[in-house]
């Protein structure tokens, strides 16, 4: 397979190091199979998955109605992209990345339009590269005064950048009362 793959209109990207493999995205919250995970991204190392994407399912009536998105691996909370003041990504055309770019060994975007106003983000910039020594990060900014809670995803081990848990004690519980994949790490 190739090492590098960059499709801009899907705002897909792909990136193969050695035993690393990074696929990450941009793209539209919106359409018959999309999810609200605008930002999300997923790793293999040595052909294992190391983070995954939780949205796999089984595809029912409702998964193309308007209860599609009260489905849990549709939803923000189940990906992995921040919540933002205890607020996931929601679906709609408007509700995509913005300033797409593909890097040399990743991919950079600005995650802030997925999120419903309310949460108060202006900028929430992801960037998801291969490289150790550039870890991916999540940089949200917010206008002046405004108080928000924003979780991010921190390295954790020894393992570098493969291991990441999320940083957030902000969030509900999903609900439907079940267990959220924070209490999961």
């Amino acid at each position: 397979p190739p090492e590098d793959v960059w499709l801009p209109d899907l705002q897909l990207r792909t990136v193969r190091r050695g035993d690393f493999t990074l696929v990450c995205k941009g793209g539209v919250n919106a359409g018959g199979h999309s999810h609200n995970d605008c930002g999300g991204f997923m790793v293999w190392v040595g052909g294992e998955p190391e983070i995954v994407d939780a949205g796999n399912m089984t595809y029912t009536g409702k998964t193309f109605s308007s209860e599609r998105y009260t489905l849990w691996n549709t939803r923000g909370m189940y990906h992995n992209v921040p919540m933002i003041g205890g607020f996931e990504q929601v679906s709609g055309w408007a509700r995509k990345a913005r300033d797409v770019e593909a890097l040399p060994d990743g991919l950079g975007l600005d995650m802030a339009p997925a999120y419903p106003e309310d949460a108060g983000a202006t900028e929430c910039r992801r960037r998801a590269t291969c490289s150790v020594q550039d870890r991916g990060r999540d940089l949200p900014r917010f206008p002046p005064g405004c108080d928000r809670g924003v979780p991010a995803a921190q390295p954790t081990g020894d393992r570098g950048p493969r291991r990441l848990r999320r940083e957030d004690s902000h969030n509900p519980r999903p609900a439907d009362g079940g267990r959220d994949r924070r209490d999961q790490d």
